[in-house]
């Protein structure tokens, strides 16, 4: 296993026609690096700061002004700067969330997750109902915001390392884990 460094977050053997999934786009930095990079398909998922992120991703990046999760539903989230989801501290936003396994379908090269604690129901929707099998790579930031954040964690990492194994880990930081 490497150690962990920024860089890392984007050496992947990506090719043009590859997917990347970005869930929790914020800026858009890593979609629009991961593009210029690559020059491959990206989908980029964000619920809170779409309209700002409109204005600055690269046009060829498939943009969706919702966010992914375990059900589809409205949802109501807090903003306070780059802090943002039901537990924060701030003002109100209304999203919309749709189920990762419903649209994501076909054969992902990398999923990108930094979605202030959605990550913990996605990756329990993949392992219960989906399939991580059709994800060559999961990029994960885990946020420690739940009180049983560890323990979610723990139990997630166990069931991804069945099918994936670890190329980096910096835990509460970035994680990734590679399809065996």
């Amino acid at each position: 296993m490497k150690p962990f460094t920024e860089e890392l977050r984007y050496e992947y053997p990506l090719k043009p026609d590859d997917l990347v999934v970005d869930v929790g786009g914020y800026e858009g930095k890593f979609a629009n690096e991961i593009r210029r990079r690559y020059d491959c398909r990206v989908s980029c998922f964000e619920p809170v700061f779409y309209e700002q992120l409109r204005k600055t991703i690269d046009s060829e990046v498939l943009l969706f002004p919702f966010g992914l999760g375990n059900s589809e539903r409205n949802e109501t989230f807090y903003v306070k700067g780059d802090m943002t989801g039901g537990w924060a501290d701030g003002d109100p936003v209304y999203v919309k969330i749709a189920n990762i396994n419903t649209v994501i379908t076909y054969p992902v090269a990398l999923l990108k997750l930094n979605c202030e604690g959605g990550e913990y129901e996605i990756l329990e929707a993949i392992l219960d109902d989906g399939d991580p099998l059709l994800y060559d790579n999961i990029q994960v930031q885990f946020h420690n915001i739940f009180p049983d954040s560890e323990a979610r964690w723990q139990k997630i990492r166990e069931r991804l390392l069945v099918t994936h194994e670890l190329t980096y880990d910096a835990p509460w930081c970035w994680e990734n884990y590679k399809r065996k």
